[in-house]
């Protein structure tokens, strides 16, 4: 279930044509296979109540697109701008699709343009399709840039598809601006997983002394498992340099919600504890 490449951006106008599993549109090379595990993305932010994060999160998304006028596109559109458009001078930088549970689709679409008033200048749309028409099901735009979404089967009985795009907010935290989604058969075609609220969980379990204090490096695989890794800072180390070593995260999604299950602390290089 990867993103596969196609040359240039007219190709997008046969995308009607049937593919194996998913299809992108320009300038991205092939993701790797789930053998090979997928590539690290360098990535919400960092809140001292990220419960509350989230849920205000959901709201202001709920609420601009309540109000957001947009017409359905062709499939075809998807190649020539952005749908909808949001940010000054936008421009779509690539699209695609992917095929999920009983035959349906879904597509995609990353825009770029100007910094906005909340420093974004990166969004992203998806989109479900029904006799060539697209619905828009959900977008935003809330990044610096965000990655080519992936799709990842998640579970072991009855896998779960789950829609995961990586973004990086504006300035030198790397803060995370990653979106995750359950794809669903139901009138929700996209459910918000939470993926904010366990940095509650990771403080929590950190050792005395160390904390993350920038956005963490995430692995999404599209065998369905989740990890991330971190550097760690002490309370002497400054902003630009963490001293701590670094943690490795692993993370299960439970009831649409990102779980932290386990913390890996590698110190760092020279510790006499290592």
């Amino acid at each position: 279930m990867n993103a596969l490449s196609i040359a240039a951006l007219a190709l997008l106008l046969p995308l009607s044509a049937a593919r194996s599993a998913a299809s992108a549109f320009p300038l991205q090379s092939a993701s790797p296979t789930s053998e090979q595990g997928a590539a690290p993305h360098s990535t919400v932010f960092i809140d001292p109540d990220p419960a509350a994060a989230w849920h205000q999160l959901q709201k202001e998304r709920a609420e601009r697109m309540a109000e957001d006028q947009v017409s359905p596109p062709m499939i075809q559109a998807l190649a020539y701008g952005c749908v909808p458009r949001h940010l000054e001078n936008c421009r779509t930088t690539m699209g695609g699709y992917f095929n999920g549970p009983n035959g349906k689709r879904l597509y995609w679409q990353l825009q770029e343009g100007e910094y906005d008033d909340n420093a974004a200048r990166a969004g992203f749309a998806f989109f479900t399709e029904a006799s060539g028409v697209l619905t828009p099901v959900f977008w935003a735009h809330e990044a610096h840039d965000y990655n080519p979404p992936q799709l990842m089967w998640v579970g072991f009985d009855t896998p779960v598809p789950v829609i995961a795009i990586a973004g990086t907010m504006t300035g030198n935290g790397h803060y995370n601006a990653d979106a995750l989604f359950r794809w669903s058969d139901g009138s929700q075609p996209l459910v918000p997983i939470d993926n904010v609220t366990w940095w509650n969980d990771v403080r929590k379990q950190l050792p005395a002394g160390l904390s993350i204090n920038k956005g963490v490096s995430f692995n999404y695989s599209p065998s369905g498992w989740i990890s991330a890794d971190a550097s760690l800072w002490r309370s002497e180390d400054g902003d630009c340099c963490p001293g701590g070593g670094t943690a490795g995260l692993s993370f299960e999604i439970e009831n649409d919600v990102l779980v932290l299950k386990t913390i890996i602390i590698k110190p760092p290089e020279g510790d006499g504890t290592r």
